[in-house]
């Protein structure tokens, strides 16, 4: 949470409502208020991802509808239009597996490795990620030394290239595999937690209202 992600798995909480105490199980991450202060932001879980309005001047496709359902991720980039600027923000778009929210990532953040289990990438696969495209690798190498092949692609809301397993396996299964994949790709990345809080503007959900030079955690 101190590196700015939310954590990994739904944590169970209580809120107090006043006469009675609210139970579920959420996402947290940290935000910084209005004033300046730290607090902590909790992601519920929604029934299914809301696709039938604009998001941040975007109205999804058919075809963008099916490929965030059935993959996570919405496959393209798209221009974002910030509300309070009027700024186009070039930005991938996926859901939060966890809690069904819609989670977009600008493209200045995008991070691409030059290796994804053992193989290298060449500036082509490189860019079809880049524009937040499914890639078809053959020959890589499992941390057991067994050769696959699997397709992957650039998630907004974990920040890294995953591999898009069948979202029918075992849930215990596919969430080992992301942990093992973000374990990967934060080895080349600073362990140590920063001295302060993000305040750089680069995610955004369905329920943010766009602040420059804001942190944009998905509510």
């Amino acid at each position: 949470m101190l590196r700015g992600y939310k954590t990994n798995e739904l944590l169970p909480i209580g809120i107090n409502l006043g006469g009675s105490i609210l139970r579920t199980d959420a996402r947290l991450s940290l935000q910084q208020a209005e004033d300046g202060n730290v607090i902590v932001a909790i992601h519920g879980i929604k029934r299914e991802p809301n696709l039938h309005f604009e998001f941040f001047g975007h109205k999804f496709t058919d075809e963008d509808k099916k490929n965030l359902l059935e993959t996570g991720n919405m496959g393209r980039v798209v221009n974002l239009v910030n509300s309070k600027t009027g700024e186009l923000m070039p930005s991938i778009i996926s859901i939060d597996r966890l809690t069904n929210d819609v989670i977009a990532l600008r493209t200045e953040f995008i991070k691409i490795p030059d290796e994804i289990k053992g193989v290298k990438l060449n500036e082509e696969q490189k860019q079809t990620l880049m524009e937040g495209k499914p890639l078809y690798l053959e020959g890589m190498i499992s941390s057991k030394g067994t050769e696959f092949s699997a397709t992957v692609q650039f998630n907004a809301d974990k920040r890294y290239v995953e591999f898009l397993f069948d979202r029918g396996n075992n849930n215990q299964q596919a969430q080992t595999n992301q942990q093992n994949t973000q374990q990967s790709n934060q080895q080349s990345q600073p362990q140590e937690a920063p001295r302060t809080f993000r305040v750089k503007n680069w995610m955004m959900s369905s329920t943010t209202s766009l602040k420059p030079d804001k942190p944009y955690t998905l509510n």
